[in-house]
């Protein structure tokens, strides 16, 4: 949802920063289908789609039963991996290899639990960690192990519900626990922190508007 050229000096004056001061992709692309949970399977395994197998965000697989289903879900996800014999995703993730490599990942993101969980797919099998604040539940984040979720609920209380708070409740809530929480305490050598912020707000305003530009200057804050 961030459009480069959304990236300013005047708007996101850290994004310009750490775009200037590191690597830029200059000619990059969304993965086709350019929806939410293929792209975050892409990005958690640097597979294309006809190699992870998520072609969607809702999919028709035999083993489910007679109807799609939402790949936002997490759940949805955990039951097709114990269905499948732990194919949720046909190919090996960017968890699983630093995992094999003495490495600590944690996925962090304030949208679905779907998009979130495959950021990391192989947390619910103890590849790093997994932690969801955005639509599961009122009362409580979502992660891999559970423990992480007791922690931070005793630490930060229950995240946002539903439009509780304004469009970057849910984001304020999964960045401070990604500061005062996750790195701080977790240390993690590699972290994956997916913003809803402003796909939300430009799918409902479009790109540009005050509101998008609302949302995208406090992911710049956060």
């Amino acid at each position: 949802g961030l459009r480069p050229d959304s990236i300013n000096p005047v708007d996101t004056p850290n994004l310009y920063r750490l775009r200037q001061d590191g690597v830029s992709w200059t000619n990059s692309h969304a993965a086709v289908p350019t929806v939410t949970r293929v792209n975050s399977s892409v990005i958690g395994s640097g597979a294309y789609p006809a190699n992870t197998g998520i072609v969607g965000n809702t999919m028709y697989v035999p083993a489910m039963g007679p109807s799609p289903f939402d790949t936002g879900q997490a759940d949805n996800l955990t039951r097709l991996d114990e269905l499948t014999g732990g194919r949720m995703l046909l190919t090996e993730t960017l968890g699983e290899r630093l995992t094999d490599a003495g490495k600590k990942v944690v996925a962090i993101g304030s949208g679905s639990s779907g998009g979130t969980l495959l950021l990391n797919p192989r947390a619910p099998r103890g590849n790093g960690v997994m932690i969801n604040a955005g639509d599961v539940t009122p009362t409580r984040p979502f992660t891999y192990p559970t423990s992480v979720g007791d922690e931070i609920l005793a630490r930060f209380g229950p995240p946002p519900a539903g439009d509780e708070g304004g469009p970057n409740a849910k984001v304020d809530y999964t960045e401070e626990v990604l500061r005062d929480y996750v790195l701080t305490e977790l240390e993690p050598d590699v972290v994956l922190n997916w913003f809803t912020q402003p796909d939300g707000s430009q799918h409902e305003f479009g790109a540009g508007s005050p509101e998008g530009l609302f949302t995208i200057r406090n992911d710049d804050r956060q």
